[in-house]
């Protein structure tokens, strides 16, 4: 039995001047742009979206792709350019948990949004000059974390991060705690973690 191919939604956030501020695809709307609101610092600034629903999700990423690459929203990355800080001169090989580190910190800043593709072994063994078992460790690694998961011959995409996840932090250990913390929240949630805290220690 074969199945239809899945309709994905590719949308156009704008602001009240009629600047594109971000493309994006989805095949819900509605919790989308709620993770939006919750994560993205920019969306105050959406005032209108335009919605356009294609007949599979490989047509929404090609037409998310040429939309980036042509109108230029100002705040999309490409889904496949990596982003990411490296940690290691060129030539020196890396270790899996500084590649774990680098794509961690794109994804909770948004540089990789929720659904977007990863850069896939090959070129991030490129970028580190590392093997492939490292880079396959690091993708464990952010796999255990419920950051990524493996779409079997797509490859490697960002989990939607709107579900609850539990962090477990030692009170005794506050330098610990806040490198988690940075390692597993948006800058967003940290500033209102920060401000609740500062509000609990003012009383």
């Amino acid at each position: 039995m074969t199945h239809p191919p899945e309709r994905t939604a590719l949308y156009r956030l704008y602001d009240a001047d009629g600047n594109l501020l971000y493309v994006g695809i989805t095949n819900d709307t509605q919790r989308r742009f709620a993770s939006h609101r919750r994560t993205k610092s920019w969306w105050p600034d959406v005032e209108r979206d335009e919605t356009v629903w294609l007949n599979s999700l490989p047509l929404a990423e090609k037409a998310e792709k040429d939309a980036i690459a042509a109108e230029r929203p100002r705040h999309n990355v490409s889904a496949n350019a990596v982003k990411v800080a490296k940690l290691a001169p060129q030539g020196k090989r890396t270790g899996y948990r500084d590649i774990a580190d680098d794509l961690r910190r794109a994804i909770l800043a948004g540089e990789y949004a929720p659904g977007a593709r990863l850069p896939g072994l090959n070129q991030l063994m490129r970028e580190y000059s590392s093997a492939e078992s490292t880079v396959r460790q690091a993708f464990a690694v952010l796999r255990s974390e419920a950051l990524i998961q493996s779409r079997q011959g797509a490859g490697i995409f960002v989990r939607d991060l709107d579900g609850n996840r539990t962090i477990s932090i030692a009170v005794d250990q506050p330098r610990e705690a806040a490198e988690l913390l940075a390692k597993h929240m948006s800058p967003s949630n940290l500033t209102a973690l920060i401000k609740a805290l500062e509000a609990k220690a003012g009383n």
